[in-house]
C-alpha cells in the first residue's frame, strides 16, 4: 500500500510539473528605434530599475520583474501589455560612447557655469549670468545623457523580448 502511495504522490508532482507553461526565462527586454535610414536595438539590463508610464498615466517602478513575449509582470502583481506602454526608462547595454559624452559634458561645462553665475552674483554683470545659465542647461543634458536612457513608444519605436 505505502508503495503505490508514493508512486501515485510522485506522478501527481511530476505531471503539475511538467503542465506549467514553457515561458524562456532568459528573455530580455528590448527597444528597436527606426529613422529613416537606420535602425537601432537597445536592450536593458536585467535586475535594473525600470520605470513604466501606461497610456493610461499609471506608473511603475520596479527592479522586481519577470517577462513574457507579450506583456511584462512589475512587482509580481502588476501585469503590464507590451501595447499599453508609452513611456519606458532604464539602463541599457553598451553605448558607453554615450556615457562617456555625458560625463566629459559635465566635467568641462559645469565648472564654466558655477564660474558663469558667481561672477554675476558677486560683481552683477548680466552676461556672466547668461553664460551660467547656458552652462548650466549643457551641464543637464550632459547629466541625462550619461544616465539610464528614456524611451516614448511611438510609431519609430518598438518594444519586444530577446532570447539571449
Amino acid at each position: 500500500m505505502r508503495p503505490i502511495l508514493v508512486l501515485v504522490v510522485f506522478a501527481l508532482i511530476s505531471l503539475n510539473t511538467l503542465s506549467q507553461p514553457n515561458i524562456p526565462t532568459n528573455l530580455a527586454l528590448g527597444i528597436e528605434k527606426r529613422s529613416l535610414d537606420s535602425k537601432k536595438e537597445f536592450v536593458f539590463k536585467p535586475n535594473s530599475m525600470l520605470r513604466i508610464k501606461t497610456k493610461i498615466g499609471n506608473r511603475y517602478y520596479s527592479k522586481d520583474y519577470t517577462l513574457s513575449p507579450k506583456f511584462i509582470v512589475m512587482n509580481q502583481k502588476d501585469t503590464i501589455l507590451f501595447g499599453d506602454i508609452s513611456k519606458i526608462q532604464g539602463k541599457v547595454y553598451d553605448h558607453t560612447s554615450d556615457k562617456i559624452s555625458g560625463a566629459i559634458t559635465v566635467a568641462v561645462a559645469s565648472p564654466i557655469a558655477a564660474f558663469g553665475l558667481l561672477d554675476f552674483v558677486v560683481e552683477g554683470d548680466p552676461g556672466a549670468g547668461i553664460v551660467g545659465i547656458l552652462f548650466g542647461v549643457i551641464t543637464n543634458a550632459g547629466i541625462r545623457l550619461a544616465g539610464a536612457r528614456k524611451f516614448r513608444l511611438s510609431q519609430n519605436c518598438n518594444i519586444k523580448t530577446i532570447e539571449q
